[in-house]
Parts: structure tokens; sequence; C-alpha cells
């Protein structure tokens, strides 16, 4: 016989409420120390692409405010730095890692995805084609079919991150030239293809 022992079985409505967070993941390459940025950044880049006489692609977000049409200074200093991809696999056309400030992005050949110095390297990879070699050297905008294509390439590829949006306009707000689409060779990378190292 059991002793003080009592079984009882009750109903009572109970509402659990699961709370779930979700995390999202936003991909940043790390930002250059004392950068540039705007306006005056894409100045510095250009001149001194210039000076040491190599063509570079303004990309990023910057390059899609400016293809969104967006000519407002105050509007492109919000974005945290200038990135630009060195058109060049001549390390002695490169210049250092974040040098005025700007975040340079590198590779060494074709297979390589570009790097600012760090472990992220970019999705797509390009190069200047043999003919347009001889372009005058300085800072132009990347085609907004590849900022558009690219937009669609990092979803597919980086499920699980934030990619920002962007809505093209036919022209960018932008005193730089674009590289026509068929100055330049581009290719998407996926995320085993080696990240360059940089100089």
């Amino acid at each position: 016989m059991l002793m003080g022992y009592r079984m009882s079985l009750s109903l009572r409505p109970e509402i659990r409420q699961q709370q779930r967070k979700l995390q999202l993941q936003i991909l940043r390459a790390p930002t250059p120390p004392q950068a540039v940025c705007g306006v005056e950044g894409m100045r510095v880049a250009d001149n001194l692409l210039k000076e040491i006489g190599v063509v570079g692609m303004l990309v990023g977000g910057l390059a899609k405010e400016l293809w969104s049409g967006v000519s407002d200074e105050e509007k492109l200093l919000e974005h945290k730095d200038v990135d630009v991809i060195l058109l060049s696999h001549d390390c002695n056309l490169h210049p250092k890692q974040w040098q005025s400030g700007i975040d340079w992005w590198v590779s060494h050949d074709r297979e390589e995805r570009p790097t600012n110095g760090n472990s992220v390297g970019l999705l797509w990879r390009v190069q200047l084609e043999a003919h347009a070699r001889n372009i005058p050297k300085g800072l132009y905008l990347c085609p907004s079919e590849i900022l558009r294509e690219s937009l669609v390439i990092e979803r597919r590829i980086l499920r699980g991150y934030k990619i920002a949006s962007a809505r093209f306009k036919t022209t960018p707000a932008s005193i730089y030239p674009v590289l026509d689409e068929m100055q330049i060779r581009w290719s998407w990378a996926n995320l085993i293809n080696p990240v360059a190292r940089y100089c």
C-alpha cells in the first residue's frame, strides 16, 4: 500500500508563445582606417589612379547610389568608404592596402577573387579586354548591367546575408565615365574560388 501519494489528472488550457530570434548576417569587409568617403573619396581615388597609371572601377554601395541617380553629396557621404577594383594584375601598379583611405580590391590572375587585404573576396572577377588597355587611366563607374547582375548572384550564393537592393536609372549621377561592357571581361566566382592575397 502506497501512502502519501495522490495522483490527479487535470486539463488546463494553456497557451505557450514561443519566441524565436532570427539572426540576419550582414556581409561586410572591414573599412579602411581614415577612410575617405563620397565625392571627395572618388576624387582621391581618381587622382591616385592617374598618378600610378592604372584603371580602377568604382563598385559597391557608392556605385549603386550613383546608378540610382543620387547626386546629393551628404547622402553619398553616408557610405563607409569608396570601393575600387584595380583592373591590373600587376603588383607594381597596386596601391598599398587602404592607401589614401580607399578600399582597393586587387587580384593577380583571372582565377582569383579580388581582395582588399582581408579574407573577404568579391564574388566576381573582372579585367580589361586587350583592346581597352590604352583607355585613359583613372576612375570609372562600373556598368549598371554588372551591378544589377551582381545583386542577383550575391543573393543566390550568399543566402542568409542581407544584400542591399538598388533601383537603377538609365544615366548615373556621376562625373566619372562608365566603363563600357565591351571594354571589360567579367565572370562570377563562387565561394570555393581562391581569394587573392594583397601585394
